[in-house]
């Protein structure tokens, strides 16, 4: 009868483990999301009273022999595949410059690609490729060559929770952000989105079950899935300073990278709103498909005293930044135009209104930060 009851005991202990993932989803805190510094605090919590290398044996994700993620556990991870050499990874690494002996850049499935600017809600990549025939993808995963459990999920980063796990993870976190930042500079980004996905915090059908992502955005073309993933990405800097390392960017601020400087930019600052305004802002009739509360409102004619200005951007007219500061909407861009017609044809020559819109320097400004596909809609309504 003990021994009955003993096995009865380690069978549910071990369904128990098994069932870890589906634990966390029942929780409050995945409810509302890891996001931020602190909600990353918690989870990181919760999960340190459960045993999250018993979850990965017991789910046959993890080599026991030598403590390694294990890429033929099925389904098949492809970019775990990747970073151990098990399938051909074909992107060009180079751009990591002296990097890329510890990091790997992955390509994400073309198809979700295909669907970056795809307002129905279908899950999409996080931003458009560049503006070129056959343009790079403007959202790529950077993850590690080292497999180890502790590197499977930025979950597990310091998760032992003494001084020594800490550092070691926030030095890990730094030079991953310093690679994405070369890539970025490689690739000609200049504002930066670098985001994590927490542990059971990621979108149905983008489970990560191998090993660490982080995912590189290029924000000058940005599309809807990155606002409605708000909730979930969780930006670089807000590990590194839950870990006790130094931030790179303010809290609510994306990263501006140059060729040889990184500068902040305060952004919307979306990652403290409440759940319930997320969920009514995907309500909106106006701007549920069109507003991505993620990207830098006020980029082009910011004060950026303490840092020289970046070579593409252009200064927009004062009369007209109070319409840039908000622009986020097809909609709002037409105000915006109708307002410049307006002012400039209104007692002024035509050829100083001919002037302004041969340029439309501020409005291909705007272009780099939201759609093209609504800056171009709202372009053709003006007659533009």
């Amino acid at each position: 009868m003990p021994l009955a009851h003993d096995a009865r005991h380690r069978t549910d202990a071990t369904r128990d483990v098994a069932n870890l993932r589906d634990a966390f989803s029942r929780t409050a805190i995945r409810a509302r999301g890891v996001a931020t510094s602190q909600q990353f605090k918690d989870a990181q919590e919760w999960l340190r009273e459960r045993d999250y290398r018993a979850y990965l044996l017991a789910c046959g994700r993890l080599d026991a022999r030598t403590d390694h993620m294990d890429p033929g556990a099925t389904p098949f991870d492809l970019v775990l595949r990747y970073v151990v050499g098990k399938t051909p990874n074909l992107v060009d690494q180079s751009a990591l410059g002296g990097f890329e002996d510890e990091f790997v850049v992955c390509h994400r499935d073309a198809r979700a690609d295909a669907r970056w600017d795809d307002a129905s809600g279908a899950p999409g990549s996080l931003a458009g490729a560049d503006r070129v025939i056959g343009g790079l993808p403007g959202h790529v995963v950077i993850s590690t060559r080292d497999a180890r459990w502790q590197r499977s999920n930025v979950c597990a980063l310091g998760l032992g929770g003494d001084e020594r796990d800490r550092r070691e993870a926030t030095a890990f976190l730094l030079r991953m952000r310093e690679a994405a930042m070369t890539y970025a500079r490689a690739r000609g980004w200049t504002r930066l989105g670098l985001y994590f996905r927490f542990f059971g915090c990621e979108p149905e059908g983008e489970e990560e079950p191998g090993i660490i992502r982080l995912h590189a955005v290029n924000l000058a073309r940005a599309g809807p899935w990155l606002r409605r993933t708000a909730k979930v990405n969780l930006p670089i800097d807000d590990v590194i300073e839950a870990l006790g390392g130094a931030r790179a960017s303010r809290r609510g601020a994306v990263l501006i990278v140059s060729p040889g400087t990184v500068e902040t930019i305060p952004s919307h600052a979306p990652y403290e709103r409440s759940v319930d305004a997320l969920v009514d802002d995907a309500d909106a009739s106006e701007s549920s498909d069109e507003e991505i509360e993620v990207l830098i409102k006020r980029v082009v004619g910011a004060n950026t005293a303490s840092a020289p200005p970046l070579e593409d951007d252009v200064v927009i007219p004062e009369q007209f930044k109070r319409h840039y500061e908000s622009v986020s909407s097809a909609k709002n861009v037409r105000t915006a135009v109708r307002d410049v017609q307006d002012q400039t044809m209104d007692g002024d020559s035509a050829e100083a209104s001919g002037a302004f819109f041969d340029d439309l320097g501020w409005l291909r400004a705007y272009k780099t930060l939201s759609s093209p596909a609504h800056v171009q809609r709202a372009l053709r309504e003006v007659g533009q």
